[in-house]
């Protein structure tokens, strides 16, 4: 039975060299091919692109200094299958975002590369259309509710877009995507909501039943969203022209719109009920000392956490059980906002390490082939069960001066409480992992996948 892996825009790498296989996908790969393979193993396998079989390399990166699971599949830019992938991409650098490839499991050993090497003839408006009609990221306008909103966030939640998901599947998305605020001490909706202004107390049945009567019909009948039945499974599916036109790109704008307009809504939503602290005005000047930061981080990691030095002491280090299977040092800080210091949605870190003087520059230290994390600990709600964590990019901090300051926005830290993992783009193109507590180990695995996706050019 042949199954969709992967859909890989088309880039430089993929015509002259291969492509990196996404770590949440790599164990599907595996499976797929038949394949068993250890760090630093490969295998040849078979790729077959317009009914002809070609060569390649499935390798298990031997990487160890970033000490993680990568996986590729390689060939060179000389090869049959390089030349023919160029062949069929000829301008790949003026359509980049038109052209992609479905990468589909065929057999043990052999996977098919399906090209879309042109623009379908499609309606060139269904794009433009949605994002007209899903708004400015500063405009509430034909939201009373907060469900669209979800709606959307539920089904562009991967970086790979989803043809169509099973309804009952996408029905406890939705309700995960409000009880996960309810666990967080957030509200989920408004008291004059119908069912899920306690989430916890509704059935999946009501749940689907209001995902159908609200936003469901609402966005169906504008023609992106349809609902499908296959083989007797009930679907959500994307409009075709959507599917073919939404580059990744598209999805994590939409992502960003719709969590901006979900902070904005409930900001709103307190404000009406007459709260006297909105949550875009949350301040949080408490600070945690550097032990109990420590032990919060080596709790928050359980099980994969093998070996620890001195709590006491900054960096932490620490050895990782599976699925890492390396040492890390830890510099971890507070993340403060506190009352009449920066911005009121600004949250900082201050970078002093131990024994650092004034005037002196901080460094962090990786001569001994360590891999270098940079902790923020935030507590937006006041305490510290409902922490955040904010993982920094130690590349672009190495050398600092002292009581340097690391900002994260407000935003992307609420966000926390629907997304397992967030990511929060910076100015300077560095790239900012944030998770609540539970998920930890998923921004963790993020953190290095952007660290190993660096060394592999790819980021």
């Amino acid at each position: 039975m042949k199954t969709l892996l992967l859909k890989k825009t088309v880039d430089k790498s993929l015509l002259k060299a291969g492509l990196t296989i996404p770590v949440s996908l790599s164990a599907a790969f595996m499976q797929a091919l038949g394949l068993t393979l250890k760090r630093g193993e490969k295998s040849q396998i078979s790729i077959i692109v317009n009914e002809i079989s070609y060569s390649a390399i499935f390798t298990h990166v031997d990487m160890k200094v970033a000490d993680r699971e990568i996986f590729q599949i390689r060939y060179s830019e000389g090869s049959p299958l390089g030349k023919h992938l160029r062949d069929v991409f000829v301008n790949p650098t003026e359509a980049r975002e038109k052209q992609y490839v479905e990468i589909w499991s065929v057999a043990d050993n052999t996977l098919e590369f399906k090209c879309f090497e042109q623009v379908p003839i499609i309606d060139d408006n269904m794009k433009r259309s949605f994002f007209e009609y899903l708004g400015d990221e500063t405009s509430l306008y034909g939201y009373v509710k907060s469900y669209k909103l979800a709606f959307y966030m539920c089904y562009f939640s991967s970086d790979i877009l989803a043809e169509r998901i099973r309804t009952d599947v996408f029905t406890n998305r939705f309700l995960d995507f409000y009880r996960n605020r309810i666990k967080s001490g957030l509200k989920a909706e408004t008291d004059s909501s119908s069912i899920l202004f306690s989430p916890e107390m509704c059935s999946e049945t009501e749940v689907y039943q209001l995902i159908i009567n609200n936003p469901f019909k609402a966005i169906s009948q504008k023609g992106f969203f349809n609902k499908e039945v296959i083989e007797g499974v009930e679907y959500f599916s994307i409009s075709p022209n959507l599917y073919r036109e939404f580059t990744i790109d598209d999805i994590n704008t939409i992502r960003d719109i719709v969590s901006k307009k979900l902070a904005l809504y409930y900001s709103k939503a307190a404000s009406a009920k007459g709260k006297k602290k909105k949550p875009m005005e949350m301040k949080s000047s408490k600070k945690l000392k550097q032990k109990e930061l420590h032990t919060l981080f080596i709790s928050d990691l359980g099980p994969a956490v093998l070996k620890v030095d001195d709590l006491q002491k900054k960096p932490l280090i620490i050895e990782l059980a599976s699925p890492f299977l390396c040492k890390i040092k830890v510099y971890m800080f507070n993340c403060t906002c506190p009352p009449g210091g920066r911005k009121p949605d600004e949250f900082k870190s201050q970078l002093i390490l131990d024994g650092q003087q004034r005037n002196e520059r901080g460094y962090l230290d990786d001569t001994d082939g360590t891999f270098i994390l940079l902790v923020g600990y935030a507590m937006p709600y006041g305490d510290q069960t409902n922490g955040v964590y904010v993982l920094w990019d130690a590349e672009e901090h190495r050398t600092f001066a002292y009581s340097a300051n690391l900002q994260t926005k407000l935003d992307p830290i609420l966000e926390t409480a629907y997304e397992d993992v967030v990511l929060q783009t910076k100015k300077s193109g560095e790239i900012v992992v944030l998770s609540s507590r539970k998920n930890l180990t998923a921004a963790l695995t993020k953190r290095l996948q952007l660290y190993a996706d660096r060394l592999l050019g790819e980021q």
